[in-house]
């Protein structure tokens, strides 16, 4: 409403308060806005009890009575003359509701703009609408003045309908109902004639209805442009210049010439054609010689579009300097030659640097072992030979495969030394752990001196009861001699399980746990030299000396929690049995591992960097041609039925590639002489196991025969495999019947 602006920039001058004027589609629109305190102010509004409570309301700053308008020109003096017929109002009003209650007999309802609410009493849709008087009228007098008829002072009792508008303030902002009350008080009469005379008295009843068309058409599709436009109005076609000519604090004053479209074009359509025909003709004549220049251009232009293809393909070698009779063509060509030969040694050095890194990095994961290993490069090796016989294979499964270009073969090759990359997080003592107890260092020592505890106490109880009777010194030397044998012999059989090399079964186990139950005595206060760390893990620092502790313990304090961040990596790995605890140092827990040096905590933190190694690679940026890297490095754990980790992939699941990298890994690791605990398995043990695994459907039997039937596993052996561990191989005895060799 424009009265209500220039009150509130009235108000504006008066106070110093900056205001910015926002527009909404509709009421529900604007009032979403105000409750999201996107608004300060709603205007204008009138009152009602809900609105009061959204916001402050301010006093009235004009009263403004409602009015009727209706197709006839019958008149309508009150509202209940309208009982039984259908009344349009604009969607939004307060007093809708109210209006619903006061005369439940009037049918009412609600279009989106009050221009609509002439529309359906036109049309039909309504016998009446209502609004305030003043809208009403002037639209009427612009638009409607042989349709419609306005009816005011219409008496709306028994209802008493508020007539004042008001601003409705955001009670988040404290203070500006009263700033705008004192404003509004403030007004001087001839600020209030002046607004009246504009807004009221004003209104022209003598409407253009053939500019109002202009003006409907101009709200739904003219735009203010510096350009003519074009519309179409009474079948007639015009030329319209809608322009911006003054912007004021109230509304903006435009200037809108309007020509037929037939008038302006027959004064310029006969030159027109003239100066079109003559220019045909020239343009004609000329066409030969332009068809002539611009074929040598073009034949120009698109070599030079092939080099830069080429370029941007990395096709360094195929980029052509054709001559050229243009100076500039040939010059440009010289330029995109050296173009490519830069880009080309920029990319070259790129790749080497990268290459290196990551094989210093793989060189790096391998010397971490206190033991000379080199797995992480042997690996890439015998994936590489296995790679390129499966890409010179004519079998049906390695159809598909081909390292046919260098961008392939490096992909799959930094594949292959990428593919132990998380070990690099894999503590260096677990992966040379060779004994059960073995930590930092090997905890076998602890327990021997508790056996020489236990022979020092029991030698001093030996000369106790000796100074108590002499007389039984022979019978107790003796009774010495079998406890410090047997104190031997149980030591020996704790060393002997803490080697890890024999299977523990049950009867081993519980011998374990009725050595462990021996207790001898401690005098020294086990809390002093620790870390704060190693304190805050102690269960117990309040014991008195001395402390009766078991021959093997398993202390609360030999558990480690698991790190929550790890724990919510591992459970990535769907196929990995994670366990409860990080790790548990365990003297008996360790010692009764049924097979091999490894518990379950440490055998899963191994395992885990399969993960790691996901969550390292697939963090990198990769260019297209390398974009298959995470995916080949972390799968060589997988089985071909599934069983694998860590996401339990099967055979359909699997491509040529990961296969392959599978075959590597197991075989390295099988034939390598340096693992400090295990022995390295000769050359026939270690296919054979292979073909085992190939039965059992954890490895891919083409994968295995192509190795076999290529000859890859003789080339492997004799150039990175001790001479005492090639012997004679029957591959026959491997292969399926069609494959064996004759």
């Amino acid at each position: 409403m424009g009265y209500a602006v220039d009150v509130l920039n009235y108000i504006s001058r008066m106070s110093g308060l900056e205001m910015q004027f926002i527009t909404g589609d509709n009421w529900q629109q604007l009032a979403t806005q105000f409750v999201d305190g996107e608004l300060e102010i709603m205007q204008p509004v009138f009152y009602s009890e809900f609105r009061n409570f959204m916001g402050e309301m301010t006093i009235p700053f004009v009263d403004v009575p409602y009015g009727i308008i209706t197709s006839s020109e019958s008149p309508v003096t009150r509202i209940t003359e309208l009982n039984g017929k259908t009344v349009a109002i604009p969607e939004g009003w307060s007093l809708t509701g109210r209006l619903q209650a006061e005369f439940p007999d009037i049918n009412i309802i609600e279009v989106e703009t009050t221009r609509e609410v002439f529309e359906a009493v036109i049309s039909g849709e309504a016998d009446a609408g209502m609004d305030t008087a003043i809208t009403l009228q002037y639209i009427t007098a612009q638009e409607y003045s042989d349709e419609i008829t306005v009816h005011q002072g219409v008496d709306f009792s028994p209802a008493e309908l508020p007539t004042g508008l008001h601003f409705m303030v955001n009670r988040q902002n404290t203070g500006l109902t009263d700033v705008l009350n004192r404003a509004l008080e403030n007004l001087s009469d001839s600020h209030h004639q002046a607004l009246v005379d504009k807004w009221f008295n004003s209104i022209d009843t003598d409407g253009n209805p053939q500019a109002f068309r202009l003006e409907r058409f101009k709200n739904d599709a003219l735009q203010v442009s510096d350009k003519l436009q074009s519309i179409r109005l009474n079948e007639q076609d015009y030329y319209v210049y809608h322009q911006a000519i003054a912007i004021n604090d109230v509304e903006p004053q435009y200037l809108t010439i309007m020509s037929p479209q037939n008038t302006v074009m027959s004064q310029v359509w006969s030159k027109t054609q003239n100066a079109m025909l003559v220019a045909g003709l020239m343009l004609l004549f000329l066409l030969p010689f332009s068809w002539w220049f611009a074929s040598l251009i073009l034949s120009a232009v698109k070599k030079l579009q092939l080099n830069i293809e080429h370029i941007q393909q990395r096709q360094f070698s195929a980029v052509d300097v054709p001559s050229h009779h243009l100076l500039e063509f040939s010059a440009l060509s010289e330029k995109l030659l050296e173009l490519s030969q830069t880009s080309r040694a920029y990319q070259q050095a790129q790749q080497q640097w990268t290459d290196s890194l990551i094989a210093s990095v793989a060189h790096a994961i391998d010397a971490k072992s206190s033991y000379p290993t080199h797995h992480c490069v042997l690996v890439p090796e015998l994936s590489m030979l296995l790679a390129n016989e499966a890409d010179k294979s004519n079998e049906q499964i390695f159809k598909y495969f081909k390292l046919d270009d260098e961008d392939k073969q490096r992909e799959f090759r930094l594949a292959a030394w990428l593919h132990s990359f998380g070990k690099i997080t894999t503590p260096e003592y677990l992966v040379d752990k060779r004994t059960k107890l073995e930590m930092l260092y090997n905890r076998i020592h602890e327990i021997r001196m508790r056996f020489e505890v236990l022979w020092r106490d029991a030698e001093i109880e030996f000369w106790q009861q000796t100074l108590q009777r002499p007389e039984n010194r022979a019978m107790n030397e003796e009774a010495l001699k079998v406890k410090q044998l047997q104190l031997k012999d149980d030591f020996a059989f704790i060393a002997q399980c803490n080697i890890g090399t024999e299977f523990m079964d049950q009867n081993t186990n519980e011998r374990l746990k009725r050595l462990a139950k021996i207790t001898w005595e401690r005098h020294f206060d086990d809390q002093l030299g620790l870390s704060p760390v190693e304190l805050d893990q102690q269960t117990d620092a309040t014991t008195t000396l001395p402390v009766t502790e078991q021959l093997l313990a398993d202390k609360a304090e030999h558990i480690i929690p698991r790190n929550q961040k790890a724990a919510e990596d591992a459970r990535a790995g769907e196929n990995l049995n994670q366990p409860e605890y990080g790790f548990n140092h365990g003297e008996l827990y360790n010692l009764t591992i049924e097979s091999g040096t490894l518990t379950k905590e440490e055998r899963f933190r191994i395992n885990e960097h399969i993960l790691t190694t996901i969550k390292m690679l697939e963090s990198l940026p990769y260019p297209d041609e390398l974009s298959n890297i995470p995916r080949y490095a972390t799968t060589h754990l997988e089985t071909m039925n599934g069983t694998g980790y860590p996401r339990g992939l099967t055979a359909d699941d699997l491509s040529v590639p990961e296969r392959i990298i599978m075959l590597a890994n197991v075989f390295e690791a099988l034939t390598a002489a340096d693992r400090p605990y295990k022995k390295a398995k000769t050359l026939s043990v270690a296919i054979f196991i292979l073909h085992q695994l190939v039965e059992q459907e954890l490895m891919d039997r083409d994968v295995f025969e192509l190795f076999l039937t290529s000859g890859v596993y003789k080339h492997y052996a004799e150039k990175f495999m001790a001479q005492e561990q090639i012997d004679e191989v029957d591959i026959n005895k491997f292969l399926r019947e069609e494959e064996r060799y004759i």
